[in-house]
């Protein structure tokens, strides 16, 4: 996978690998190891464990450990999982794992939900009362919590909130220095989720009131001193010029993101 799918292969090395066979019946993951049951494992075939471990890195990308929210935990895992796994068809990683490999489990797959977020699936997994139930285990299900807020697995307690902001940084770090070192093959929802990351945020109000500003004829005073000055008294700026503004909004749908 390293050499194939750069990308997974990069994320997929970082986890620490963790025999859980007395807990999961298939494979989980809490961000920081890649936990698994060794008769599941040992039963695939090479395709569909690239599958499993390209399943346990996005879930770690998504940051759905977290991502939750205060919504159902059984419903909002399972459309995590169609999530992931229509962007692991989408770039060929591996092959989906078949259900009589799964233990009751079920590959949620469905091309409706090509281009959905998790959040998008979920509310229409409720809207239409669909019940499922996805391929591995999601910690806050193993640990019997109905409301989904564990996040331990074997031999860890449970993280605290801050430990759980430090673990979502690093896994943003090392999600943007493998598509970096990736180059191609990075899913195109990583490639938004990067962009937001790393494009500097600033309020459209700010960057509206600077550039009428620029365009304002003024001149310096020492009558209305700069207050971000300090102590030391400089001029502030004269601005005698006002101006009418109109706003229009193109609704035509004919306008892309960029």
């Amino acid at each position: 996978m390293l050499l194939t799918k750069p990308f997974f292969g990069q994320l997929a090395v970082r986890l620490k690998v963790t025999d859980a066979s007395e807990m999961l019946p298939t494979a989980a993951t809490d961000g920081r190891r890649f936990m698994f049951n060794r008769d599941f494992v040992d039963s695939l075939p090479d395709e569909m464990l690239d599958f499993l471990v390209g399943h346990e890195v996005l879930h770690c990308v998504f940051d759905h450990m977290q991502a939750r929210g205060d919504r159902k935990p059984q419903l909002y895992n399972a459309a995590a999982d169609y999530n992931i796994n229509m962007t692991l068809v989408e770039q060929n990683i591996g092959k989906p794992i078949t259900e009589d490999k799964l233990h009751g489990g079920k590959i949620c797959m469905d091309w409706k939900y090509q281009g959905w977020n998790s959040y998008e699936i979920y509310d229409d997994l409720l809207k239409n009362q669909k019940e499922a139930k996805g391929m591995d285990v999601h910690l806050d299900e193993l640990n019997g919590d109905k409301e989904g807020e564990g996040m331990q697995g074997p031999g860890q307690e449970a993280m605290s909130e801050e430990e759980k902001k430090v673990l979502a940084d690093e896994i943003k770090q090392a999600t943007i220095q493998a598509a970096q070192a990736a180059g191609e093959g990075v899913p195109e929802a990583v490639k938004r989720m990067i962009s937001e990351l790393i494009a500097p945020k600033m309020d459209w109000r700010d960057i509206l009131r600077t550039q009428l500003e620029s365009s304002l004829k003024n001149d310096f005073t020492f009558m209305r001193p700069s207050k971000r000055s300090g102590e030391v008294l400089f001029p502030g700026m004269n601005k005698d010029e006002e101006l009418n503004i109109a706003v229009g909004l193109d609704t035509s749908g004919s306008i892309s993101k960029d």
